[in-house]
Parts: structure tokens; sequence; C-alpha cells
């Protein structure tokens, strides 16, 4: 059995391939994967990696990674038809109308991370952020975190879906730092509160549920002399708050749930 059967007749994902012909080729142009990306992704171990990850969800996947000549320029195109695979992509392959269907063009971003399992989560996120759903959830996350550094840290903002706020969007990032359980919030790697909703829609999607740390009583925002400099919880209202962030992870889960839900039987393209 060669790897391209073994990869369509193991999967829990229900379909994973490698489209275009600089998979078969050695030394062939990467055309916008690094080399980790290409070990992971023609590796039986690092396949398997991914399936058994993305088994934690009720809904099933078609992934394709097309590797090919000008398949880079089609960047987070979002939903699109066959006839865009066909005629912008020269994809012809076959659609499952009861599963969702993916299509990866590259690996490019600014945070630079392998092509794994959480990588690809991730990356679903950017190419679903159109979908309406996908707004509602967003625009949730984003109230509320405004009321937890309004009510607990003191901190006021404006909407950056109205006009955007710099220093609003960095406190927002930094306590996404605090409270988020994931290597980019433990590692403070964040490059804005936005890459956030994707991370969360990740840890959904991997390990089946989205978990927070408890509200601290200081977020760092800045460090002076290797001291850290922050907002400073009110202690009353951050014991209150901690049912909130409690809350706030199950409607996440039920939101994400939704947006997978909406996006069966069509086709994406990150």
């Amino acid at each position: 059995m060669t790897f391209k059967e073994w990869l369509l007749s193991e999967v829990p994902i229900s379909g994973f391939d490698l489209e275009g012909p600089a998979w078969e080729k050695p030394g062939a142009p990467k055309h916008n994967y690094t080399a980790k990306d290409i070990g992971i992704l023609t590796s039986p171990k690092g396949v398997e990696k991914i399936k058994k990850k993305w088994e934690k969800v009720p809904q099933n996947f078609d992934l394709y990674f097309l590797r090919a000549p000008g398949a880079g320029r089609h960047v987070e195109e979002g939903e699109v038809d066959e006839k865009f695979l066909k005629g912008e992509l020269n994809l012809n392959i076959p659609i499952n109308r009861s599963n969702i269907t993916v299509i990866y063009t590259n690996n490019l971003g600014t945070e630079k991370m392998p092509m794994n399992a959480w990588t690809i989560a991730h990356r679903f996120g950017h190419a679903v952020r159109q979908l309406k759903p996908y707004q509602y959830y967003m625009r949730e996350v984003e109230k509320d975190f405004n009321h937890l550094l309004s009510m607990v840290y003191g901190q006021q903002s404006k909407s950056q879906y109205q006009v955007y706020d710099r220093k609003a969007d960095n406190d927002k990032k930094h306590l996404a730092h605090a409270l988020g359980t994931m290597g980019s919030a433990r590692k403070k790697a964040l490059v804005n509160f936005g890459e956030f909703n994707h991370e969360l829609l990740a840890q959904y999607i991997t390990q089946g549920n989205i978990k927070f740390n408890k509200l601290p009583r200081m977020v760092p925002t800045r460090y002076a002399w290797g001291n850290p400099i922050g907002m400073y919880a009110r202690q009353e209202d951050r014991e209150m708050n901690d049912e909130y962030v409690e809350y706030m992870a199950e409607k996440y889960e039920s939101d994400i749930d939704m947006i997978l839900n909406h996006c069966v039987g069509k086709i994406f393209v990150m």
C-alpha cells in the first residue's frame, strides 16, 4: 500500500490528501510550506498525530494540502465552490456534502507555526472568519474580555469593531495570555488579540473543550528592570467574575460547535 492509499484508508478525519505534483518530487519547490511542514504532512507518524488530535469533535472533515505553483496566491479565500477549485486551483476533488472540506494552499503567518494538528485547526479559523456565526463568536469574545477589563481591572475601551484602540487591543491580549491555557498564551506569544479567537477554536477542535485559568490578581502588560507592571484586579470583583470566566468557556464551546455545524457541506480555502 502506498502512503497516499494509507492516507485515504486509515483516517479518523474522513479525508486527508496531498494535492499537487510537488509532493511526489524530492527537492521540489516548497510553495509556501516549510521543510518542517512537508516532513509532518508526508510522515505516517505525523499524519497519525493529526488524525488523533482531531477526533474530539463530532463533525467530519476532508482536508487537502495543495502544493503547487501559484496556489499561494489564494490565501484565506474563505468559502468557495467547485468552480473556484477547478478554475483557480486546478483541483478536481470529490466533495462530500456531509463533511467540511478545507483546502490549505500554504502555511504562511507571522506565528511561524509548523503544520501540526493545532496549526491546521488555527488556520481553519482564518478560513471561516468571515462567516456570520464566526463573526458573532468573535464579537462575544471581545465583549466578554471588555467586560472583564472594565469590571475587574478598571480599564475602559472602545470596541475594535467600531474604532480600533491599540491600547485596548493590547490589554485584551495580555488578559488572554493570563487566562488562556494553550501554548501561545503560556508563552505570551499572541501577535494580537484577534488571534486568540482562532487559538480557542484550535483548542476546542484538538482537545474537545476550552479551559481558562482563574483571573489573576495582576495582569502584566510590561516589565521595568525585570519587574512586571500591569493591571490590578479588585479582589471582590475578581472572585465574583471567576464564575463568569467558566461560563465564557462553556459559551465558546457552544458557539464553536454551532460554527462547525454551519460549515458542514461547505468548501473553504485557507
